[in-house]
């Protein structure tokens, strides 16, 4: 079931980066390149002020989609991840989170910083990702602290919120179920690495969301 898990999980990511590489590369340049007729035409044409307006405002506007093309390609496969690692990547989440003003999120590193394998770091981005998203979308937590902690034979990650907290069943399994798939993938994707995941959370009390991974995912 393990290995079932992870290369769902792989072939999915490989899906997630050709389309944001499709996006980025392709859709938003054939929109930078119209951004760049727009400004021909301004400057090759006797135009009216009206007509110039109106050019200004489509161009605003064919600008707004390639941001928005942007953020969707980043949210689809952060580059980040793969060129600069597990960290890096974190901060640009906690930065993304603080900037849209819904969630004061910080993050914590102990021990001495390392970069782990591939897989590793994706299945810790997305465990955060989807902690994080969890915390606002059903805890109404306003703070997220993600802590890393390296260690010579393992690797933990604690996301822990201030949001409303929850009574947590004896079994996990018990939130598929309730259609809660999300808590669910989270511990699949920790143990597909040979690790650990574990949930705590009172009503009240917030939640926290622990995942520890050996050593030898370690690259």
């Amino acid at each position: 079931m393990q290995h079932f898990i992870s290369d769902i999980t792989m072939a999915q990511e490989q899906e997630r980066k050709r389309i944001s590489r499709e996006l980025h590369d392709e859709s938003v340049q054939s929109l930078a390149d119209l951004c760049t007729d727009v400004d021909v035409i301004k400057m090759e044409e006797k135009l009216s002020k009206n007509t110039i307006r109106k050019l200004d405002q489509l161009r605003l506007k064919v600008q707004g989609i390639m941001n928005e093309l942007r953020r969707f390609s980043y949210k689809l496969r952060p580059s980040l991840l793969d060129y600069f690692g597990l960290i890096p990547s974190l901060e640009s989440l906690v930065q993304e989170w603080r900037s849209g003003g819904r969630l004061n999120c910080r993050i914590e590193i102990t021990g001495s910083e390392q970069r782990l394998s591939p897989e590793a770091e994706l299945i810790l981005f997305r465990i955060t990702q989807e902690a994080l998203r969890n915390a606002v979308k059903h805890s109404d937590a306003t703070e997220a602290t993600i802590r890393i902690e390296f260690t010579h034979n393992k690797v933990k990650l604690n996301v822990r919120d201030n949001g409303n907290g929850f009574q947590v069943p004896k079994e996990l399994g018990s939130f598929t179920h309730q259609g809660k798939l999300g808590l669910m993938g989270m511990k699949e994707r920790a143990h597909s690495l040979g690790g650990s995941f574990r949930l705590q959370s009172k009503l009240g009390k917030g939640t926290s969301i622990i995942v520890e991974i050996p050593s030898q995912v370690v690259a």
